[in-house]
């Protein structure tokens, strides 16, 4: 199973507040960095686990659509 480091923006929240007022917006990506065995790898996306057993079953998964990851390396690839 190949290990990746992923980085890719997230969707965010932007107020804490149901009403708010719109002056002087930055856009400013919230990126986020993390390391995952990949368990599938499509032209949708990816999705990744933090952990594995030799019998198939996974830790919590994350899903990643194609169009927020900036960028991928690959760490290990044992497959």
């Amino acid at each position: 199973m190949k290990m990746a480091y992923v980085e890719w923006e997230d969707a965010s929240d932007l107020d804490d507040t149901p009403w708010t007022t719109h002056d002087d917006f930055i856009y400013e990506p919230v990126m986020v960095s993390q390391i995952g065995y990949v368990l599938y790898d499509g032209p949708e996306g990816l999705v990744l686990t933090s952990s594995y057993i030799a019998d198939g079953t996974v830790g919590c998964r994350t899903q990643i659509p194609r169009g927020m990851i900036r960028n991928i390396t690959i760490i290990d690839d044992n497959d």
